[in-house]
């Protein structure tokens, strides 16, 4: 490639008729020097700029592929993570309708037995309070019996009789002899009483 500098060094033979004007022909040699010395460095500030573009490129697909690489990689991460997630995510949704199927379970059985024991409550209450009327009506048919009773009916009669105002009875002699019958008489009182009370209680 001719420089700027070989053009200044060309000489050329002096012609002896009908040559050039020197003066010419060096005038335009140099100005051609001088664009093509400019060209040269602008050819150099362009290769120059040229190189830093290349590397640039170079660059920017190093870091495309780098990019790329990443971006693949975020990717796959990002499908793991998910595919995780959503395993986790139904693991834990698992043990957790578990949970509350057992929680459900011991409620229901729970439920069940407090209606069990409701029942039988209720059933015990039922037989306590016909056992409880039944003794009721034995007492009464018993306290009956007793109203029955000679002893009682003349306990009433005394108990009567002394709630009234007392007269003073006229002064006579006692019998004697009528005092024993009396008192055997009233020592066989209590026995038949008993044997009433004990046919009341067996009634």
């Amino acid at each position: 490639m001719i420089k700027a500098q070989d053009i200044r060094g060309i000489t050329f033979e002096k012609a002896v008729f009908g040559g050039y004007d020197m003066a010419s022909v060096d005038g335009f040699m140099e100005d051609l020097a001088n664009d093509l010395g400019l060209l040269q460095k602008e050819n150099a500030v362009l290769r120059a700029k040229m190189k830093v573009l290349v590397d640039k490129v170079d660059e920017y697909r190093s870091n495309e592929d780098a990019l790329r690489t990443a971006l693949l990689t975020a990717q796959k991460m990002g499908l793991s993570i998910e595919r995780e997630a959503r395993e986790k995510a139904d693991a834990l949704l698992a043990e957790a309708q578990a949970e509350a199927g057992r929680i459900t379970g011991e409620a229901q059985a729970q439920v069940e037995l407090e209606h069990t024991r409701l029942d039988e409550s209720r059933k015990a209450s039922v037989q306590f309070l016909d056992s409880m009327d039944l003794l009721c009506r034995r007492q009464l048919e018993f306290l009956r019996k007793v109203e029955d009773l000679d002893f009682v009916k003349s306990i009433r009669r005394e108990t009567a009789a002394a709630a009234e105002p007392e007269e003073a009875p006229a002064e006579q002699p006692a019998p004697v002899e009528a005092e024993a019958p009396a008192a055997e008489e009233e020592d066989e009182q209590p026995t038949r009483t008993f044997n009433l009370v004990s046919e009341a209680d067996a009634g």
